[in-house]
């Protein structure tokens, strides 16, 4: 609106600049064309009289301007300069009014234009004729004329204004709706908005057009929005499916650990005890026999250490009975004998017992990472460390392996395997955190699991 208004006001200052320049440039003109007429008539009139030096008729000729109210003097010069005739008739006491014989011309001084015109008779100046005009007559009609000039002005300035008005109600307010509507739509997010259509033209059609925008996006988010519910209601129901199953998992572990050591490993250490009865009467067997009871009673021994150290794997019992403390050292020293992976197990002393689902997990968690370093790092060695910070306990799994890459040669992202995304549930299900990094020099496996103030 205040860009159009000073347009409009420069524009209609100019026009009437450039009238008022015009009317007094016509003004000017037009007087000196009038006069100079009027001294052309009466120097063609005199011209005889100042050939022959007669005065009554030159007065005679000049007299005649008493018509013309504006001019105020007028003198018919001789060719030597001195005054044939003049208007008002000349006295003693008026001759100093005339000025000196001048080159032809005029000039404008004092609100008067006065004129100088030489008059020629057969090629020969014969004399001048002096015209000396007020100009309060025609200064009357320039300010008539400037006035109408400036009343022209104000009549378009107002109107400019009116059709500036007129034209911020059609054209600016509907798109400044429209830009307000744009920045409140950015900011709110809300897609429902609609702005309001003032009529059928252009702007209309560019309103009805961003509305329509607006109804489509509100669709598309409406079906984002439900697809993400969706989304996120198969997430928390394949979360729940996972957390069952590793609850699962474990409780068969526990189950079948028992089993082995209550029933399995019972019964062969009642055929290892009849066996033996056997062999305390072996006097009686041949030696084919004896030889085949003796290496029954091996395997019966040999199998009996799988089947405990098969059930501890499982669940160990020492777990339950003393905590992590004991477990994880026990576990360690039994990974290192059957890997051969120097594994070094650093525990802080401040750590004590912790609640049974962090200690289960975490001792799931060094299971998993023990193993994956035994089938893929092909690192000779491991770190385990246990610490507790605040209430937190953090443990970390470390190798100097070979490690994995990032991303795949493709450029998509590398896929963990079952190992490292049952840590990561295990990890969620306690709301914890848990980072890998992995590098040609090892891979480190950092959790940190909350404790809540949980009962020891």
């Amino acid at each position: 609106m205040l860009a159009m208004m000073l347009t409009s006001t420069a524009t209609v200052l100019v026009a009437g600049i450039v009238s008022i320049i015009y009317e007094v440039t016509a003004f000017r003109s037009a007087s000196v064309r009038d006069l100079s007429a009027q001294a052309q008539i009466i120097g063609e009139n005199c011209a005889a009289a100042l050939e022959f030096d007669n005065p009554e008729t030159a007065d005679a000729t000049i007299a005649s301007l008493r018509a013309r109210t504006d001019i105020e003097a007028a003198c018919v010069y001789r060719k030597n300069g001195s005054v044939l005739a003049s208007y008002p008739h000349q006295t003693a006491t008026a001759l100093t009014t005339f000025p000196k014989v001048e080159s032809e011309g005029y000039r404008i001084e004092r609100g008067h234009l006065a004129l100088f015109h030489q008059i020629s008779r057969k090629g020969e100046v014969v004399g001048t004729v002096y015209l000396r005009s007020n100009l309060e007559e025609h200064y009357a009609r320039l300010g008539a004329g400037i006035t109408v000039a400036l009343a022209a002005m104000v009549a378009a300035w107002a109107l400019a204004l009116a059709l500036a008005a007129r034209l911020r109600r059609q054209i600016a307010n509907p798109i400044m709706e429209l830009a307000n509507m744009t920045e409140r739509v950015r900011n709110q997010q809300d897609y429902s908005l609609r702005s309001k259509k003032h009529g059928e033209d252009e702007i209309g059609v560019l309103t009805a057009g961003f509305n329509r925008m607006l109804e489509d996006i509100q669709d598309r988010d409406a079906k984002l929005h439900q697809a993400y519910l969706e989304l996120q209601s198969s997430e928390d129901a394949l979360r729940k499916l996972s957390v069952r199953l590793l609850q699962s998992r474990d409780e068969e572990r526990r189950r079948i650990a028992g089993e082995l050591h209550d029933a399995t490993g019972q019964k062969l250490a009642a055929a290892a005890m009849y066996l033996s009865q056997i062999d305390r009467s072996s006097s009686t067997l041949t030696q084919t026999e004896q030889e085949a009871l003796t290496k029954s009673l091996a395997l019966l021994d040999e199998s009996s250490q799988e089947i405990r150290t098969l059930s501890y794997l499982l669940h160990p019992p020492l777990l339950d009975e003393r905590g992590l403390l004991s477990a994880l050292p026990w576990y360690v020293e039994g990974f290192s004998m059957r890997s051969e992976i120097k594994v070094v197990c650093d525990i802080a002393p401040n750590v004590g017992r912790l609640p049974q689902e962090i200690e289960m997990a975490l001792f799931r968690i060094v299971q998993e990472g023990l193993s994956n370093i035994h089938r893929h790092s092909g690192s000779p060695e491991a770190v385990i460390g246990l610490q507790k910070k605040g209430q937190a306990i953090r443990l970390e799994v470390r190798d100097s392996g070979k490690g994995f890459p990032a991303k795949r040669p493709d450029g998509l992202p590398v896929v963990m395997g079952v190992g490292i995304t049952s840590m990561r549930e295990r990890v969620r299900q306690l709301h914890g955190q848990m980072e890998v990094h992995s590098d040609s020099q090892g891979t480190t496996i950092c959790v940190t699991l909350p404790l809540n103030g949980a009962e020891t």
